[in-house]
């Protein structure tokens, strides 16, 4: 049964991380200059609508992942918070891109049906992204390096920031078509969605992931158990000397004893001995 579910983890993990993977990819090319101008805006709005379905179909599966250790706290209900909240962000970036198709920004739609969606889905990455770190293994606020995949809560994090930075520079001004900063915008979804590419890559190639408690879990076992095997061999340690220390005591009576038994033996003999020559003379 343990087996059964494990597989069972393992591929909805790598099929997570393959959804995520592709999607990320769909980001990391759609902002690139010489990408739009290939295959033009309308396939350009079209590659960041089929990267949201992406992010959509990899959070549903994160969620399945998550949804049987909601009753463990606080590490289920935080990756199971992780993966609604990001789901719910992936919704909004579906119509966010779906809207982007046909509304440009020279449209004084733009911010209401565009930059809303984006900075309200952005925010839920966000969300979630720090949900995600704050429930992994840390030294204070720092990550501890002491497990595998240790990076994953903080590269995953970054990426959240750098989506947040381009909704925030994506805002149409008062000029028609004008964003706060078109560049930063491209580089920061560029740089963001690399971060998730990577620790897609890393759930599609070895079907692990921090963001599946039982996973995460069993990335820990190595550790856990060297920590509980320590700790055995420190109180068996402990029993042994006990034990020596009473058996040195009971041996060393035991031969006090028997010393104590030769001396009077010896004494008595001597008494006998000499009497004995006396009565003889």
């Amino acid at each position: 049964m343990a087996t059964t579910q494990a597989r069972r983890d393992a591929v909805l993990t790598r099929t997570m991380g393959a959804w995520f993977a592709l999607g990320s990819l769909c980001f990391v090319v759609g902002p690139l200059g010489a990408y739009g101008n290939a295959v033009g805006a309308h396939a350009d709005a079209l590659t960041f609508f089929i990267g949201s379905i992406l992010f959509t179909l990899g959070g549903a599966t994160q969620c399945l992942l998550a949804v049987p250790e909601r009753p463990d706290r606080p590490t289920g209900l935080a990756s199971w918070r992780t993966a609604w909240i990001q789901s719910a962000g992936t919704l909004l970036f579906n119509l966010m891109t779906f809207a982007a198709i046909t509304v440009a920004a020279t449209s004084h739609t733009y911010n209401t049906v565009v930059w809303g969606p984006n900075a309200i889905g952005s925010a839920c990455f966000l969300a979630s992204g720090t949900i995600f770190y704050l429930s992994s293994p840390r030294r204070g606020v720092l990550p501890r390096f002491d497990h595998e995949g240790w990076w994953e809560a903080s590269v995953n994090l970054i990426g959240c920031v750098l989506f947040g930075i381009s909704a925030l520079t994506s805002y149409a001004t008062g000029q028609a078509g004008t964003l706060i900063s078109t560049s930063v915008s491209n580089w920061t979804t560029i740089l963001g969605a690399a971060c998730f590419l990577a620790c897609a890559l890393t759930a599609c190639g070895l079907g692990v992931t921090l963001k599946s408690p039982r996973l995460r879990q069993l990335r820990n076992l190595p550790r856990e158990v060297a920590h509980a095997v320590e700790h055995e061999v420190q109180e068996v340690a402990h029993v042994v000397e006990h034990e020596v220390q009473e058996v040195r005591a009971y041996v060393e009576g035991v031969t006090e004893a028997v010393i104590q038994d030769i001396e009077v033996a010896a004494e008595v003999m001597t008494e006998t001995i000499i009497g004995e020559i006396r009565t003889a003379e």
